[in-house]
């Protein structure tokens, strides 16, 4: 595992990584007063609509915390939390009206807390074995806060996978459908074996000031792509054709630098396309690890 990160810095202004790290440390050791789980505080923001949750988006998980839902008044259910939820799912439409699944799945015993834009609680245990699954009907739009804990103490690595299905009644009854002829089914294009910016991968959402604290993700660096065979594409190494990461910077009003960093115990490579088209790469700017920064970021994907 490598670990991704993407700071804002104003133009002329360096502030170590230790500090923001410390920052983040304090933080969270103010919210640890918080004996039950918090639904005001939001977790790694997760961004899709309903269609685009048809196709299963997963995300790892640490499980547990040192809550004991038991000890909550208006909360349901039994098993260990943190305070803070671990995701928050902006669901930014569903018009299509489809049921959202939350599922978790682990080597240990874990539980599911979801708590739905309207203020409803949601609670499951053991669905699957010992995994936990919650399905919302009609899943209307907005925030989702998610937490994955265990029945018992402890912590266990686990998966979060978010799904939508079927769909609503449809208000209005349609006319029957004429009857055409199939058309034939064109042969589907040869894949591609470059890096391919019109795809898309796991979706980050943030504004120029939320990055100001760097945010951090983990992924697995490689892929079977070589950039060398890729005569548009700077650089070298082998990535995957998909992006590993697809930053929405919906705002950056103070025209801040956008840095990505990435992190490992192997020698790594970053590529970057930013929302004009442009292709960015490095190396080692920092020993084996690679560092883009891009002045007065424009917002985009």
């Amino acid at each position: 595992m490598v670990l991704f990160s993407t700071v804002l810095r104003e133009q002329g202004t360096l502030r170590r990584s230790l500090f923001a790290l410390l920052t983040l440390v304090g933080s969270c050791i103010g919210t640890a007063a918080l004996a039950c789980p918090n639904p005001n505080q939001n977790g790694q923001m997760l961004t899709y609509t309903g269609q685009q949750l048809w196709a299963p988006q997963t995300h790892g998980v640490t499980a547990g915390g040192s809550q004991n839902l038991s000890n909550c008044p208006g909360v349901p259910g039994h098993g260990r939390v943190t305070s803070s939820p671990d995701f928050t799912l902006n669901l930014t439409a569903n018009p299509q009206n489809y049921a959202l699944e939350f599922r978790l799945t682990a080597q240990c015993d874990t539980v599911l807390l979801v708590r739905s834009p309207n203020g409803q609680w949601h609670y499951n245990d053991d669905t699957n074995g010992f995994n936990p699954l919650i399905r919302l009907n009609n899943a209307q739009a907005g925030q989702y806060r998610i937490w994955a804990g265990t029945f018992g103490q402890g912590n266990c690595a686990a998966t979060l996978a978010l799904e939508t299905f079927g769909g609503g009644p449809t208000p209005f009854p349609l006319p029957l459908p004429i009857p055409v002829p199939p058309l034939p089914i064109p042969p589907l294009p040869p894949l591609a074996a470059c890096p391919n910016p019109g795809m898309n991968g796991q979706m980050l959402t943030y504004t120029g000031q939320q990055l100001w604290a760097p945010q951090t993700h983990g992924v697995t660096a490689g892929g079977t792509v070589n950039l060398s065979n890729c005569g548009n594409i700077p650089g070298h190494g082998r990535v995957t054709t998909g992006p590993d990461f697809t930053l929405n910077l919906t705002a950056n009003p103070q025209n801040y630098a956008l840095e990505f960093r990435l992190t490992a115990q192997c020698d790594t490579v970053l590529l970057v396309n930013g929302p004009n088209g442009q292709w960015h790469y490095n190396d080692d700017t920092n020993g084996f690890n690679p560092l883009i920064r891009l002045n007065n970021a424009q917002p985009g994907v």
